[in-house]
């Protein structure tokens, strides 16, 4: 978007001086504008256009052959008038101009559109490398000062005129008691019963992808526009023709964060727009933006960098380092004993992503004065920006992990757990090296480990789990086996991060456990009977009748390794594995949905935990026979360390370069997340390593 050869900016003349832009009145759909000077400290009324520059809507749900749907090119342009000269505009910009220009006096509540417009692509001269830099530092104050920010979603699309089914569903999601949000456990969009239990109106397949095809409009997407709307005083919400109530997105939008649906719908969309594949893989979840937006604007005064940074994962940006750039006018640092105004300065010093990543990690450790900043770092396999020191978050990557700190983190004083209490910490210097020196315990050594969520997924390697279990039991000496009331415990806590229904897991959790083995070899076995009839339906083609064939028996295999050890555990004294027979009967009565209401609820209630303590971690065990949670991607020989400054273990890995570490990822440790290693140590000296 620029201005053509004939158009010719007028100077600014101060550094408080912005331009506003006119709408005037035509006789048809062209679009003749005036450009006007004011002075912002003299407090002119306008308003501010908060728009994505690009295509508006979600293309993923739009027929390519559906002449029905509006499609967006980035190559097309429209030529407007500014002040009788000619000025080339995008097509979703032209589009708002549009309906800015046909409704000058919409309203929302009690606000009133204003005569003139702030919009950046129109009132800052993009081609003068001075006044650009010096208007986009002033966004913020642009954005704050403005009557109203007038948000442009997009025009109405074809499947859903006047958002009738979008609304419809927006406002059943309203309905949603706060109670029913924290107690319905859901894992089907499909099933009446789902809807029953949160107390509304079934939502059916089509209104499903009508209304994700509205949340997921790229505007709700971008970074930018939080921090554009954030200091917002008044909004005005435009899809097409109509005003909307923005109090009804956010209400929706904390009803898909609060329950599981936004995860669900999230995997619905992903299954109807992905490419198929015969293998699980982890997603991002775009759905969740439109809470965390929310949740900035209400949470102002208490956002830290580190939550903002969180919270940027789930934004787009065009360049990696925006996620880092467009949250800092939102941040309002109060450590004592005083705020360094040159701090965000550091960290804009190098606009590329690496550094703005590194040191935008410092200065928010320093700001939390402690390490749970590290908790936020992704596995390495997942990290998408390259040459990030290992310690760093890629803040690009796709958000999947739920951080065992939590994200945000749990109030001062409520935190779930503090492996490193009483330790005192290092601050790290404000400065840009890819090192960061710490103090801590080195608590034990990786010996063992199990398989993955994916492949757990994908090839039914839950057995692995028990197998794991049976080493850590067998390992034991005489004292632990005496001494241990219940040897399934460190198991069972562990595999859920001892958390159960967002809660620390108690006998609820063990006595729902035996229904997680029982799914399974609930799954398991529906794969095998299934494989079993394509084998038998194959036909004349030999290779649909080999593959399936091969397909069936590696999971006739996987199948007598998981009854085997299953008969191995459901014999032990007090356990937590049901036999092999009284699974296969409450399978059985899965199958015909007879399942008794209580082994139902627990089996919603331990596969959901599950899920959030497994995924993208995996089961280990020590030189020690201690048993832990960590980033999939460790290796045997990797380090279980108590590192001061952060609440949870850390699992490092030493360098190849020399004596330093790499950071491997955050872990779950059973036995030693509340200072217990540390207790041990006390009297022994921290050794001070470097994170490289």
């Amino acid at each position: 978007m620029a201005p053509t050869d004939s158009f010719k900016y007028k100077d600014l003349e101060s550094v408080t001086t912005i331009r506003l832009l006119r709408i005037l009145p035509t006789p048809d759909k062209t679009i003749k504008c005036s450009l006007e000077h004011e002075d912002l400290a003299l407090n002119p009324k306008y308003d501010c256009l908060s728009y994505t520059w690009g295509d508006p809507l979600f293309q993923k749900f739009i027929p390519e052959d559906d002449e029905d749907f509006r499609k967006y090119s980035n190559q097309t342009t429209f030529t407007i008038d500014i002040d009788g000269n000619p000025m080339e505009i995008t097509e979703n910009l032209h589009d708002a101009l549009i309906q800015l220009g046909s409704s000058p006096h919409t309203t929302s509540g009690t606000s009133k559109r204003q005569d003139r417009i702030w919009i950046d692509a129109l009132c800052i001269n993009q081609t003068d490398g001075r006044e650009k830099p010096h208007q986009i530092g002033m966004m913020s104050k642009i954005y704050h000062q403005a009557q109203n920010v007038v948000v442009w979603l997009g025009p109405e699309m074809g499947d859903d005129p006047g958002l009738e089914t979008s609304l419809e569903v927006m406002d059943r999601l309203a309905m949603i008691s706060d109670e029913k949000m924290k107690s319905a456990v859901i894992t089907n969009l499909d099933l009446v019963e789902t809807y029953e239990k949160l107390g509304i109106e079934p939502i059916d397949d089509g209104e499903w992808g009508t209304f994700a095809g509205f949340i997921l409009r790229t505007w709700f997407g971008r970074m930018w526009v939080v921090q554009e709307t954030f200091f917002a005083k008044n909004f005005i919400v435009l899809c097409g023709n109509l005003v909307l109530d923005w109090s009804k997105i956010s209400a929706a939008s904390k009803a898909l964060k609060e329950t599981r649906l936004g995860r669900l719908l999230n995997e619905k969309i992903e299954r109807a727009t992905g490419e198929w594949s015969d293998t699980s893989k982890y997603i991002g979840n775009p759905i969740q933006s439109q809470f965390l937006y929310t949740d900035i604007r209400e949470t102002a005064k208490a956002l830290t960098l580190e939550r903002l940074l969180s919270y940027s994962r789930y934004f787009g940006a065009t360049q990696a380092e925006d996620k880092v750039f467009a949250v800092l006018n939102m941040w309002k640092p109060e450590w004592a004993p005083s705020y360094d105004k040159g701090t965000t300065k550091f960290i804009l010093e190098n606009r590329t992503p690496v550094p703005a990543f590194t040191r935008a990690t410092v200065v928010s450790i320093r700001e939390t004065n402690d390490l749970n900043m590290l908790s936020l770092v992704e596995d390495r396999n997942w990290r998408v920006t390259k040459g990030l020191p290992s310690w760093v978050p890629d803040f690009s990557a796709i958000p999947v992990l739920e951080p065992l700190c939590g994200a945000p983190r749990a109030p001062v004083g409520e935190e779930r757990w503090n492996a490193s209490k009483d330790m005192p910490f290092l601050l790290p210097s404000e400065a840009s090296s890819p090192l960061l020196v710490v103090d801590g315990y080195k608590i034990d050594e990786i010996v063992d480990f199990a398989e993955t969520d994916l492949q757990i997924t994908d090839n039914h390697q839950f057995y692995t789990l028990l197998e794991l279990f049976t080493r850590f039991s067998s390992a034991l000496t005489s004292n632990q086996k005496s001494s241990a009331s219940d040897p399934f415990e460190p198991f069972w806590r562990t595999i859920i991060k001892d958390t159960y229904r967002d809660r620390p897991a108690g006998v609820e959790a063990r006595r729902a456990f035996p229904m997680l083995v029982t799914n399974y070899v609930w799954e398991l076995d529906t794969e095998v009977d299934v494989l079993h009839s394509a084998v038998e339906h194959a036909g004349d083609d030999p290779n649909s009748h080999t593959l399936a064939k091969s397909r069936y028996q590696k999971f006739l295999d996987v199948q007598s390794k998981t009854k085997a050890i299953v008969d191995q555990l459901s014999a032990l004294p007090n356990s937590i594995v049901h036999t092999w027979d009284s699974m296969q009967k409450l399978i059985e009565l899965g199958n015909k949905d007879e399942l008794p209401e209580e082994e139902d609820r627990d089996q919603e209630n331990i596969m959901d935990s599950f899920r959030s303590s497994y995924i993208c971690r995996r089961l280990f065990r020590t030189k020690n026979n201690m048993l832990g949670l960590t980033a999939e991607s460790m290796k045997v020989g990797d380090e279980v360390w108590v590192i001061a400054g952060s609440i949870v273990p850390m699992t490092l890995r030493k360098s190849q370069k020399g004596g330093n570490y790499e950071l491997v990822g955050e872990a779950y440790v059973h036995g030693i997340m509340d200072g217990e290693a540390v207790v041990a140590r006390k009297g022994e000296e921290a050794m001070r390593i470097t994170l490289e």
